[in-house]
């Protein structure tokens, strides 16, 4: 009985399919975007190696040899897979915060709600958190340009943008629960129809930072922490 013959593999899916199991899973667009370019590269390469007479997988085996050893490259790429969750943390608990603030800035100003003595200290923090934020992107994205300039890991930042989300997260959620306990209907908030529209907001930003830091800090530890391959 005869078997069909598998086609055989192509030499430079066969490196990126090695490529992608070597860096951190559930990085997200980071680790699509590096291996969509390793991709590109490898292509132009092997229609480079046509175009001088070279056959279909001939050139590919080429470009494939030429890109080469994923296990010698993977550690670098996992790098620059850090650093880009990292400025991406950073960049949404940033501009994260800016948003939020500006909407609670606004409500309070167009609903003339007096602020009760005892929550002033409570809402009070929200500004410094964002002022935390906005430095911890600062010195994300310098130490990322740095790092890559040096040729130094990123694992550091990586470690550093997460842990900060989910520090400012933390901290929101408690100072929003000391200023309203969720569930209740007080008077602490401003009483206005956006202000549950701005309660959703708030939300959902921290929800989106708590996300990110956590996937941020998952993928430092499985690139800190591979796992072995049969």
């Amino acid at each position: 009985m005869n078997r069909r013959s598998r086609p055989p593999v192509d030499p430079i899916d066969a490196v990126l399919a090695d490529l992608a199991a070597r860096l951190p899973a559930g990085a997200g667009g980071g680790r699509r975007g590096l291996l969509q370019e390793a991709e590109d590269g490898l292509r132009d390469a092997a229609e480079a190696y046509e175009q001088q007479g070279c056959t279909h997988r001939e050139a590919a085996h080429r470009a494939a040899g030429e890109f080469g050893e994923p296990a010698a490259l993977a550690p670098w790429y996992a790098d620059d897979v850090l650093r880009l969750e990292a400025r991406r943390t950073s960049g949404v608990l940033a501009l994260g915060y800016l948003l939020v603030l500006t909407a609670w800035a606004l409500l309070g100003r167009t609903a003339g709600h007096p602020e009760p003595r005892d929550h002033r200290w409570v809402t009070s923090s929200f500004a410094v958190l964002g002022v935390l934020a906005a430095a911890v992107a600062a010195a994300v994205f310098v130490a990322c340009r740095r790092q890559a300039r040096s040729g130094r890991t990123g694992g550091a930042v990586a470690w550093a943008a997460g842990v900060a989300g989910l520090l400012c997260g933390g901290a929101t959620l408690l100072a929003s629960y000391l200023v309203e306990p969720w569930g209740s209907r007080g008077s602490a908030l401003p009483a206005s129809p956006w202000t549950g529209p701005v309660e959703v907001l708030s939300a959902l930003v921290v929800a989106v930072i708590l996300l990110l830091s956590l996937r941020c800090l998952g993928a430092a530890w499985r690139v800190r922490h591979p796992a072995r391959r049969g």
